[in-house]
């Protein structure tokens, strides 16, 4: 899994200059334990994509967002998609935050990364699978970007019977359990798509609001 160190870095508040030796170190340690422990999954599944103006309805998945229905114009389909990372951050984090704060903001900061990184794996997968039919991927889209509601979540997540195949839930709250966890759309297009989520700095898209803002 490719990690990306910088991100974990600024995730901790080091924006425009490297973190310190001590602290790049205890990164290198909790990266370690984590990918020693971590044990990702992730599912997904493709449907057909109608809009009417707000409304969207991926093959059962429905939900009313401009957002999304202006990401995903132009898609005849789209993947709906889950992955988690387990139960092992939130245990890590949640140990650590009882005996040194700064050490659970490693925690936290890391396994954040990975979950992205884990993502851009799994989507770097699907975009080689259907590239040979002449078709791209749009950018993840997640519940909670712009105006597209977090009560997608549990929907989306029952659609793919993501707690019995893959061990992730939603509270009452729309909060993903395990919290490491990512539910997204992902629209396929017959649009070459120049973007590739973390490949931002080689990017001349300035108003792109995937945009890394460090890139």
């Amino acid at each position: 899994m490719e990690i990306n160190r910088r991100e974990i870095e600024r995730y901790l508040g080091f924006r425009g200059h490297p973190a310190d030796p001590q602290t790049r170190e205890r990164i290198e340690s909790c990266l370690k334990e984590l990918l020693d422990r971590i044990r990702p999954r992730s599912i997904y599944a493709n449907y057909p994509v109608t809009l009417s103006g707000s409304l969207c309805k991926i093959g059962p998945f429905k939900t009313e967002s401009h957002d999304l229905a202006h990401h995903l114009n132009l898609c005849k389909s789209a993947y709906l998609f889950a992955a988690t990372l387990g139960p092992v951050p939130d245990l890590l984090i949640r140990r650590a935050t009882t005996q040194d704060m700064s050490l659970a903001l490693i925690y936290q900061a890391s396994s954040a990364a990975l979950i992205e990184s884990y993502c851009n794996e799994i989507c770097s997968s699907l975009r080689s699978s259907i590239h040979s039919d002449g078709l791209f991927l749009k950018p993840r889209f997640s519940p909670g970007y712009g105006d597209f509601p977090l009560s997608g979540q549990g929907s989306l997540l029952r659609i793919l019977e993501a707690e019995k195949r893959i061990g992730l839930t939603a509270t009452e709250s729309d909060i993903l359990a395990p919290s490491k966890s990512v539910t997204a759309v992902i629209g396929v297009t017959t649009e070459g798509q120049d973007c590739h989520e973390g490949h931002c700095s080689s990017c001349k898209k300035t108003d792109c609001e995937f945009r890394d803002p460090d890139a």
